[in-house]
């Protein structure tokens, strides 16, 4: 991870949490290594099953808006409900690494052990 991020990983928790967020993961070039002055930041964001379905473009795009002025260079945010094709899920996959879980998150992972 690069360090851009790693250093704003507390100012990701407190966007998470505002934003019911369950799952934020950083992949692409920014997880491995290929980073560039030019390039964007890609997350794969899960949210809390318990948004209204009304209220979950506002959170997507608050986060979004709010991952922008954070870093100061695009975002793409890709919302894990949306993926569909096996090819890029195995790539996400892949490289991704693991920003933030939210409690319920941690407990939903132990308990489907």
């Amino acid at each position: 991870m690069i360090p851009l991020v790693e250093k704003k990983l507390s100012q990701l928790t407190v966007l998470c949490k505002a934003h019911q967020v369950d799952s934020l993961a950083l992949f692409g070039s920014a997880a491995h290594g290929d980073f560039g002055d030019s390039s964007d930041l890609d997350f794969l964001v899960s949210f809390s099953n318990s948004i209204e379905l009304l209220d979950y473009a506002d959170n997507y795009f608050g986060l979004l808006e709010k991952l922008e002025s954070l870093f100061n260079r695009p975002i793409d945010l890709v919302s894990e409900k949306s993926l569909k094709n096996p090819i890029l899920i195995a790539e996400i996959n892949r490289s991704k690494v693991s920003l933030y879980e939210s409690e319920s998150s941690l407990i939903q992972k132990v308990l489907s052990l």
